[in-house]
């Protein structure tokens, strides 16, 4: 009994002169630009440019092995995207062009989630290219693990959830 008091006594006079710190505001970090790479470092993505996907694209997606219990934390958003990728207003060259560029970036920081936000296709006339195009891309992409659309507080079908292999060291 006589220690639990020694402690207490102890802690107070340690803590006697901090204050509580008294700020309720969030520090918005703006996302960082990706880097440029030169055209040799660039990913070549063997995906059909000049045909457009059509809408029955799968909306989720998984290579062969991945655990189920992986996949199922990836579809309830428990793995946290470390790095978003926004290709709104783009046109599919472009879109490609950054989603290779965003891919090896990943690779090289290594990171395991990321948000990719293609949109839904709202303002581009009906036709929503991009919501089709970029499933049929990460396919093709061998560090890609799986895919599947985000929870409606990231922008729900109108972006996925990638999970990318663990980058070779």
């Amino acid at each position: 009994m006589n220690d639990t008091n020694d402690g207490n006594t102890l802690f107070r006079k340690y803590v006697s002169d901090i204050k509580p710190i008294h700020n309720d505001r969030v520090e918005h970090l703006a996302p960082r630009p990706l880097p440029v790479s030169r055209p040799s470092e660039r990913r070549n993505i063997k995906a059909p440019i000049s045909s457009c996907p059509s809408p029955c694209v799968e909306n989720e997606w998984r290579r062969g092995g991945l655990q189920d219990k992986r996949f199922r934390e990836l579809r309830r958003g428990r793995i946290p995207a470390r790095e978003t990728l926004d290709l709104h207003g783009m046109n599919r060259e472009v879109a490609l062009d950054r989603l290779g560029r965003f891919i090896d970036f990943a690779q090289r920081q290594g990171i395991r989630c990321a948000l990719i936000i293609h949109g839904k296709g709202l303002q581009s006339g009906g036709q929503a290219v991009l919501r089709y195009s970029v499933p049929a891309w990460l396919k093709e992409i061998p560090e890609v693990l799986a895919y599947c659309p985000a929870l409606p507080r990231h922008g729900g079908n109108g972006a996925l959830y990638v999970l990318f292999k663990r980058p070779y060291r």
